[in-house]
């Protein structure tokens, strides 16, 4: 019956493509972009401060405790933690069926009820969902003509100094710039005989807290040093 219609009418049939071809350019001229589209991931993300620890401590006292806490949240797919100095990040993916908003009050009920199990001075936990508009929008690599990186760096200070105030710039980070530090080669024949040698032993024994204060660098491998107090 189209057909016949379309045949007796070819008039009827081109005013209707027209229409339609009229409408797709106008609706597509009219469409906005958004490269950054509002888009929900099944990731929260908790992260605990306490000043003081060590990267092991860390993982021992603080990590450990919020992945057996988080455990008994519902409809989490995945649990990844990252240690560090001074601070634990653990990130936990959700099934695609998951309310975010419900597992942030579990989330934050399970945290509490850890709180005292944590070592002292700990911060309460930060949790955030992770999104698209927490990755940075732009990254620059900078390096001033004629200088190595170390002495770029106090420039390089500047440069980011200058980034920050720009309004609308919600928030700049910088890596990779060159810190001073000191090189310190100590023979071990030397340090056998030394007084020191006791004295460090004596305060490690009787010391259970120690303090990030840099890194020792030895053929073997790589540990935080730590000062005893």
């Amino acid at each position: 019956m189209l057909s016949r219609a379309s045949v007796k009418k070819p008039l009827l049939v081109i005013v209707m493509i027209l229409i339609v071809l009229i409408m797709g350019v106008i609706s597509y001229t009219q469409m906005s972009i958004d490269f950054l589209p509002n888009m929900n991931f099944p990731f929260l993300v908790a992260i605990t401060v306490s000043p003081g620890l060590s990267p092991t401590e860390i993982e021992s006292r603080v990590t450990a405790q919020v992945e057996d806490a988080v455990q008994a949240i519902q409809k989490i797919d995945s649990l990844q933690s990252i240690s560090l100095e001074h601070a634990s990040v653990v990130i936990m993916q959700f099934k695609s069926d998951a309310n975010l908003d419900t597992a942030v009050l579990d989330l934050q009920t399970a945290l509490a009820s850890i709180k005292d199990q944590l070592p002292t001075g700990t911060m309460d936990s930060l949790i955030t969902k992770i999104n698209p508009t927490m990755l940075p929008i732009m990254n620059l690599a900078i390096l001033e003509k004629e200088k190595n990186s170390s002495d770029s760096s106090e420039y390089l200070e500047s440069v980011y100094e200058s980034l920050r105030r720009i309004d609308g710039v919600s928030s700049v980070e910088q890596n990779g710039l060159i810190e001073n530090h000191a090189l310190v080669m100590i023979s071990n024949d030397k340090l056998a005989n030394s007084i020191q040698t006791q004295l460090f032993t004596e305060n490690e024994a009787l010391n259970s807290i120690d303090n990030p204060d840099g890194d020792i660098i030895s053929k073997e491998d790589q540990e935080t040093a730590s000062k005893f107090i």
